[in-house]
């Protein structure tokens, strides 16, 4: 990518998440099991996903962008009771998740900033590199739903706008929208940030709030 070229992306953004996923959807799962072959990049993250999910033993789990369903089998074979619920923009990924999961978890194509679902729904709500994709004129409005149907805890698996450069952002600027998720969740009265820890996963940290009201 020439350096115009991300300068373009970076300032006049031409992405649409949920076209990029639904065009995706048909090799994403493929690109993955290739990188089975050796530890894929967000399997690293499985330790911490677990251990902060083992700190609340939930009865009920929401992933917003669960893609085809790497992390709800993972969640489901920890935790065989808990009742497993996944959202995606795009229905190819639905599609995917529901061939690669079966019964393990209920899904349904939905978009993260108007979730379908009662408050305080889920004991725990998580996002693993999927806010990355989201607008900054949509995060907060995100974020609220989010916060608004998680009942006990929120587990963010994201880029770390500490760790990623302008170079990485630009690299990839079409796909990359960085937050400052600790500063977002100081207009979040009702979550407090309990733990915020460095990933193996490139870039890329745990952020653990819970709910406080």
């Amino acid at each position: 990518m020439s350096l115009f070229s991300a300068l373009r992306d970076v300032f006049f953004r031409n992405y649409n998440p949920k076209d990029y996923w639904e065009e995706r959807s048909s090799s994403y799962v493929h690109e993955y099991r290739l990188g089975e072959r050796g530890l894929h990049d967000q399997d690293k993250m499985n330790p911490l996903l677990i251990e902060a999910l083992k700190e609340i033993n939930p009865n009920s789990l929401l992933e917003i962008g669960c893609g085809f369903g790497r992390n709800l089998k993972l969640i489901a074979g920890n935790f065989p009771k808990a009742k497993l619920q996944g959202t995606d923009i795009s229905a190819g990924m639905i599609d995917n998740a529901r061939r690669f999961l079966g019964e393990k978890a209920a899904l349904k194509v939905m978009k993260a900033n108007a979730l379908e679902f009662p408050d305080k729904s889920f004991d725990a709500v998580l996002s693993s590199v999927v806010l990355v994709h989201v607008p900054k004129r949509d995060i907060k409005k995100t974020l609220s739903e989010i916060a608004r149907v998680a009942k006990k805890r929120i587990i963010l698996l994201e880029p770390d706008i500490g760790r990623v450069t302008l170079a990485d952002q630009m690299i990839k600027s079409k796909h990359i929208t960085l937050h400052n998720y600790e500063e977002l969740f100081s207009e979040i009265p009702d979550f407090k940030l309990v733990s915020k820890t460095p990933t193996e996963h490139e870039k890329v940290s745990r952020y653990v709030f819970d709910r406080v009201s």
